[in-house]
């Protein structure tokens, strides 16, 4: 009897080994993938630069001390509500200039030169790392609580609105190219959070900067045309925001699961963003065990989130994968997701005013020899169209609201 208890006794510990064995094998599996995709996203990349490139420095290590600067306050600093939507209404095209308050024309000269040399940064040759900088940085950086990247948004074109104002169209139009790039890299710097501030702010920048190519001399539009090719060809993909975003929510969601070698061997921003968000204290354990089950179902359907994106008919592939449920996902209870479906066609929008900018440009320097100009993304069958039609000599001035997320837009000459 003795025998069979201990023959039983003996099996069960051998079981728990191979299991034990397992688990440790996954986890370090999926930690060292974590660890070597953190380490990928954190290495310095170059990428198309518009204009003359600053040496020596990354945009990350140009913005940061930029971004130490801004006053607690906040970049252009209003009197009250009356003053805020008064500049939307001059960005936007309803309100002149003119009708700006001498308040806000004072923090704007007051507050202009540190966003003159925030979009500076576009200039320099690499994208990278930096202390609270990056698509990894912990979310508890104090370069993180407030970024003021709308902010400088907002007090470039307001200035390039004075500069159309006193007649410098051409100087305007630099400042335009300038806003596009900062945009560009924003995208790179924070991911998908990235991805919306780009989407919000070239949307912001369309009615400004539609006008200072309208007004811009034929060298400072063919200099601009020049630019934007270089920054339409590095703009990156959904796909690769969705590659970044993979790496963020698992040093998120599952950083607590490294062990203290991995954490070791992650770059800092990684290792502070993953210590962040420690398992919560008093987390059921069977919690702790379904999130760990859950972990590498979770990585697989980012990956093919991924590749769907990269697919002619990415959004209905992409909102197919949305739409599947696992048992574990509900015991893992990772909680409310935005579809990332959603999230992409906001951002469809940005190359789209891209390329109305790139042809509303061509067809004043009389480079477009048709007198209608289309620009059309098609995805799975549904077109972001935008047509206007162009007499010969006439300006194409573009809407602000001309590159809309819908099925037909368009943008009418004036």
């Amino acid at each position: 009897m003795r025998r069979v208890v201990g023959g039983v006794t003996g099996l069960v510990l051998l079981l728990l080994g191979v299991i034990a064995g397992n688990v440790w094998s996954r986890s370090k599996r999926l930690g060292d993938s974590l660890v070597d995709a953190a380490n990928a996203r954190s290495q310095d990349f170059a990428r198309p630069v518009h204009r003359q490139p600053a040496e020596g420095t990354t945009f990350q290590a140009c913005l940061g001390p930029i971004i130490d600067s801004v006053p607690d306050g906040g970049l252009l600093a209003f009197t009250g509500k009356a003053d805020a939507d008064l500049v939307s209404d001059v960005l936007d095209g309803r309100a002149e200039f003119a009708q700006l308050s001498t308040a806000t024309v004072t923090a704007l000269h007051h507050d202009a030169p540190i966003a003159r040399e925030a979009l500076a940064c576009s200039r320099a040759p690499m994208m990278g790392d930096a202390p609270g900088m990056g698509p990894l940085a912990g979310w508890q950086h104090p370069r993180k609580r407030h970024p003021p990247q709308l902010q400088i948004n907002k007090l470039a074109l307001l200035e390039a609105q004075e500069l159309l104002r006193d007649g410098h169209a051409d100087e305007a139009l630099e400042l335009c190219g300038d806003v596009w790039a900062f945009g560009r890299d924003v995208v790179y710097d924070e991911g998908l959070i990235g991805a919306m501030l780009c989407t919000a702010m070239v949307q912001r920048s369309m009615q400004t900067c539609g006008l200072a190519v309208d007004r811009a001399s034929v060298g400072a539009k063919s200099r601009f045309l020049a630019e934007l090719v270089e920054l339409r060809r590095g703009l990156p993909s959904f796909a690769d925001v969705l590659d970044t975003e993979r790496v963020e929510i698992q040093l998120i969601a599952w950083g607590d699961f490294l062990s203290e070698r991995q954490l070791r061997l992650l770059p800092e921003n990684a290792r502070e963003l993953a210590n962040e968000h420690n398992a919560e204290d008093g987390e059921h354990p069977l919690r702790s065990v379904a999130r760990w089950l859950y972990w590498s179902e979770a990585v697989d359907t980012a990956r093919r989130l991924s590749a769907a994106a990269r697919l002619p008919t990415r959004r209905s592939a992409m909102a197919s994968i949305e739409s599947e449920h696992s048992f574990l996902e509900a015991l893992a209870d990772p909680g409310p997701k935005s579809p990332m479906s959603g999230f992409m066609l906001r951002y469809d929008v940005v190359p789209l005013e891209f390329d109305l900018l790139e042809a509303a440009a061509r067809v004043d320097l009389g480079l477009t020899p048709s007198s209608t100009v289309t620009v059309t993304h098609v995805d799975g069958g549904v077109e972001l169209h935008v047509e206007w039609e162009v007499d010969a000599g006439e300006s194409v001035i573009i809407h602000p609201d001309s590159a809309a997320a819908s099925s037909g837009s368009a943008a009418t000459p004036r």
